[in-house]
């Protein structure tokens, strides 16, 4: 015997509370950085994939100088660290650097345009 149609819709509906939701946010972003560090720390298990890495952090800490030739683990890590170190080290030194020239820059900004207050004041007293 066939099953009679249904003559209404009932929609039922799960509501999660803030609790619920800051425990499926932290969920999501463990997945997420799951699927980005099984890859990275797979590749970092091998020599030529911590040279890998090097090459690519080396685009961004310049100051990364890898082995050439038949190296360890252990010479790649040092080397990528202390060119890490190294890049940061100068970086901040430019920072500091950039930061004398601007306040020179303005203290010049500022004896010039006291002295053509004083200069247009002349006539005034």
């Amino acid at each position: 015997m066939p099953r009679a149609k249904s003559d209404r819709i009932v929609t039922h509906r799960v509501e999660l509370g803030v609790k619920e939701r800051e425990i499926a946010d932290s969920m999501l972003a463990a997945y997420g950085f799951n699927r980005v560090a099984g890859p990275i720390v797979e590749l970092m298990k091998d020599v030529s994939g911590m040279i890998v890495l090097g090459g690519l952090l080396a685009t961004i800490y310049p100051q990364i100088k890898l082995p050439t030739g038949e190296s360890n683990m252990e010479e790649v890590v040092e080397s990528i660290g202390t060119g890490i170190i190294e890049s940061i080290r100068d970086r901040e030194e430019a920072t500091i650097e950039k930061q004398q020239e601007f306040a020179q820059q303005q203290n010049q900004i500022f004896i010039n345009l006291l002295g053509t207050i004083f200069e247009r004041g002349r006539g005034i007293f």
